[in-house]
């Protein structure tokens, strides 16, 4: 068992997920992405996607573009379901076709009242290649996730859930979807999954999620979020399992009772995580690192709530805020706007955490990454309306 301070966690944390860093080229995108499975997708674009913030966040001088390219383009990487949406490498399809498979039939659109517009739609692509939901004109509606939405659009997400389309392009955030068959290399669209039974399954995806954080502890979490079957009895199973394998190493953090765990390849970095640049960084609210925060306030004393589903009046903080990180603690936390029409992003409130030690050096620090991230969103102007 490897036995480390707090303190020792957080600079593993930090390191792991590359904060504070400069890209170089696409590639940085891909290393990080291939070591922590998947990175999260959200549509919600107040100030920068959710995966567009998780990559500004690691890797200074980064564009939207450039995963776009990666995407849409290169076919590098693929968005379809992981922890919930999300982004992950092409090689990874395979592996998660039992997850695909299990919300096909979840939806059942495909076998029930919708099944002719179904070959309607199949149909259409391969008549015209890819479309979006407003080519195909079927507007009656129909109950969907958290809403109502016309069945062309519900038959095209049942065929992209289950892997039959793919977005082939996208138009801000209208989906364009053509055949996955002729957008992925053959022998991984053909490939048979690897996993072939549902212990097989959870071993990998455990692990998987796992390395998407870089410490984890076995408990409820939504860390777990997309994986099927794995409820408790599962989940102490598969941390038996890799243990057992050697694939994963128990981490006893001083001061926490709970056992946490890291990757086997992990170990030489958890022990030894090396210096730490003194750089600000801002975190996207579905950021790898947040996504168990009860993990993060155990570790960092650090507590965070998106509040963009809360309405106004039970808001503690805004409508869309973002964490803080300096060196390896949650320093503060702020509310941006960004005005596009004007191209000026506005600060307009921000909180200091308890007992933060503001130095001149670290608000000169906060100050050039908020440059850096008004650049990053396009925007020509900054505006802080509030006292940092």
């Amino acid at each position: 068992m490897i036995k480390i301070t707090k303190k020792q966690a957080r600079e593993f944390l930090i390191h792991y997920h590359g904060f504070h860093k400069v890209m170089k080229n696409s590639d940085d995108i891909l290393s990080y992405i291939k070591k922590v499975g998947c990175i999260q997708f959200d549509p919600v674009n107040v100030a920068g996607r959710n995966h567009d913030l998780v990559l500004q966040a690691r890797m200074k001088g980064y564009r939207p573009e450039d995963i776009y390219k990666l995407l849409y383009e290169d076919r590098r990487l693929v968005d379809g379901l992981d922890k919930n949406m999300s982004i992950y490498p092409i090689e990874d399809w395979h592996y998660l076709r039992r997850l695909r498979e299990a919300v096909s039939d979840w939806r059942k659109i495909k076998k029930g009242e919708y099944a002719q517009a179904v070959e309607q739609v199949r149909e259409i692509i391969k008549q015209r290649g890819p479309v979006s939901s407003k080519d195909l004109k079927m507007d009656k509606k129909i109950d969907w996730f958290w809403s109502k939405a016309n069945v062309g659009k519900a038959v095209l997400e049942t065929l992209y859930f289950h892997g039959e389309l793919i977005v082939a392009r996208k138009e801000k955030n209208l989906r364009y979807f053509d055949y996955a068959s002729k957008h992925i290399p053959e022998h991984i669209y053909t490939a048979i999954d690897p996993n072939t039974s549902l212990t097989d399954y959870h071993d990998w995806h455990l692990k998987r999620r796992i390395n998407s954080i870089g410490l984890l502890w076995n408990k409820r979490s939504d860390a777990f979020l997309g994986m099927i079957d794995f409820k408790t009895p599962e989940r102490d199973s598969a941390y038996k399992r890799l243990l057992e394998k050697k694939e994963i190493a128990k981490v006893e953090i001083e001061g926490i009772n709970t056992p946490f765990y890291t990757a086997a390849e992990n170990v030489d970095q958890i022990e030894s995580p090396g210096d730490i640049r003194s750089q600000a960084s801002f975190i996207a609210p579905l950021d790898n690192l947040m996504w168990d925060r009860n993990l993060i306030s155990t570790l960092f004393d650090f507590d965070y709530t998106w509040e963009i589903y809360k309405p106004a009046e039970k808001r503690q903080y805004g409508y869309y805020v973002l964490p803080v990180i300096y060196r390896d603690q949650f320093v503060a936390r702020f509310e941006p706007k960004r005005q596009a029409n004007e191209k000026r992003l506005t600060v307009k409130n921000w909180w200091w955490e308890p007992g933060v030690r503001k130095s001149d050096k670290m608000k000169r620090e906060i100050q050039e990454s908020l440059e850096a991230f008004t650049e990053f969103l396009g925007m020509k102007e900054l505006v802080v309306e509030c006292e940092i």
